[in-house]
């Protein structure tokens, strides 16, 4: 299946895994594992075989308008599918990666029927207990990860929505719980989230009109705003920097200075305080 919009054969990996034996192969994907407020969701999804749906693609590269009128066809039409969360006190616990498994874990238990094998979008799969295969840019490869990254991003975008409802303060229905507005206050449009590589995930990369700022994103639960920005230690950063490299050597187009920046929300009840810190280890690294 070739969609319109999206050249690539979208039917091409779930055809090997049919090749190879495997009768009920699922997608699975998340949003908001790089937001500073609110759950992970995670979906997973078996669709029919060589099922057609004009204009599916990566949930990232459709508009909110497109993405609605995909995710009840998607319903209604799936073999089975199952949205679920890791909380914000988990993802604060275990780490927003660990989160982000477990979110997809419980997502792929939901599922009834059950699959026999998942396509993870991404390049980590620790947790997931069904035999599995990694994909990085999956929602942009497989019909199965591109129809569960419309279920979970709709239904967190949703959840935000409802979130705004409770804390119109925070404006959650315009940012979704990402650091959009911090960005936009220094002229910079995102190029990527969640960006993944060898050498780790970029949470955020954005672009001014002279710099090209990757972002990593903190919660924390303390008072102590400076613990998320401490938390991105030497380790932290020498991983930081191997990754932009990779990010760059990916987009050879790009020519700005680079700069890192480290965005953090502090939790207090079900309230959240959002700081951005730009520069935050050194511009220029």
């Amino acid at each position: 299946m070739k969609q319109a919009d999206n050249p690539v054969n979208l039917w091409e990996i779930e055809t090997e895994c049919a090749a190879q034996g495997w009768k009920a192969v699922c997608g699975v994907d998340e949003a908001g594992a790089g937001p500073l407020a609110g759950a992970v969701y995670a979906a997973a999804v078996i669709l029919p075989p060589d099922w057609d749906l004009p204009g599916l693609n990566d949930s990232k590269k459709l508009t909110e308008k497109r993405r609605e009128a995909l995710f009840p066809l998607i319903q209604q039409q799936a073999v089975a599918w199952a949205v679920a969360t890791a909380s914000e006190a988990e993802i604060d616990e275990l780490n927003i990666l660990n989160a982000r498994m477990l979110a997809m874990e419980r997502a792929i238990e939901a599922l009834n029927p059950p699959a026999d094998f998942a396509l993870i979008d991404g390049n980590r799969s620790r947790g997931i207990t069904v035999p599995n295969r990694t994909v990085v840019k999956g929602d942009s490869l497989s019909a199965s990860i591109a129809a569960a990254s419309v279920l979970a991003k709709v239904s967190r975008d949703r959840y935000m929505v409802e979130m705004a409802q409770k804390y119109p303060e925070y404006q959650f229905e315009r940012h979704k719980g990402y650091p959009t507005r911090a960005l936009e206050r220094r002229g910079a449009a995102v190029l990527d989230q969640n960006w993944h590589c060898p050498y780790g995930e970029l949470d955020l990369v954005a672009a001014t009109a002279t710099h090209i700022r990757f972002v990593e994103v903190k919660s924390r639960s303390s008072e102590d705003f400076a613990a998320a920005r401490e938390a991105v230690g030497p380790a932290k950063r020498k991983r930081l920097l191997r990754a932009a490299a990779c990010w760059l050597q990916a987009h050879p187009e790009e020519r700005r200075l680079c700069a890192f920046d480290v965005a953090e929300v502090l939790f207090s009840g079900e309230k959240h305080r959002i700081r951005y810190f730009a520069d935050a280890f050194g511009e220029d690294d």
